[in-house]
């Protein structure tokens, strides 16, 4: 899939929910996304939920009228929604404990920021994953924008590559 890289002057705000891993802070998160769109006032925002989001943090969410943020429910993101539009979306921030989805940001070439919310253990292999990712680089920002990293590196969409390699290949074969 060829990405138009103008795209970009969308953003986009994945909300998980309740987790073993993390305790849920909806005050903690709104912090977080309000510092994120008042330093990107540029940006087009879309915010989606999951079936794990707690049914209050829409309404508090909702209190702070923040006018430039979409809100779409999960009914309204279901099947193959976010892979679709990942890839039109130049910033995603990801609630931390939806790591599947960091991926798929960072897979869809999406400068990838973390929405974080306190550990239930010191440590967890979601934890660190997300800090092996920002050592690496791969991850713009953590803390909804107070911890920025300058130097952000694309992520290898690995899926992409094999199957390029595959038809380039099956192409050799049949000529």
């Amino acid at each position: 899939v060829e990405i138009d890289l103008t795209k970009k002057q969308n953003g986009i705000i994945l909300i998980g929910g309740t987790s073993k891993n993390f305790h849920w802070s909806n005050n903690s998160i709104i912090r977080q996304i309000k510092k994120i769109i008042s330093k990107s006032d540029q940006i087009n925002w879309e915010l989606t939920i999951s079936r794990r989001t707690p049914d209050e943090f829409l309404n508090e969410l909702k209190k702070e009228n923040l006018t430039q943020i979409k809100v779409l429910d999960e009914k309204q993101s279901i099947g193959d929604w976010i892979e679709k539009n990942l890839p039109l979306k130049e910033e995603a921030w990801v609630t931390i404990d939806s790591v599947s989805m960091v991926y798929e940001s960072l897979t869809a070439s999406c400068k990838t920021g973390i929405l974080e919310l306190k550990p239930k253990k010191f440590t967890s292999k979601i934890s660190e994953n997300i800090e092996f990712l920002w050592r690496e680089n791969y991850l713009m920002s953590k803390d909804g924008g107070t911890t920025m990293n300058l130097k952000t590196k694309a992520f290898k969409n690995e899926a992409d590559m094999c199957a390029k390699h595959i038809v380039k290949e099956l192409l050799f074969l049949t000529v």
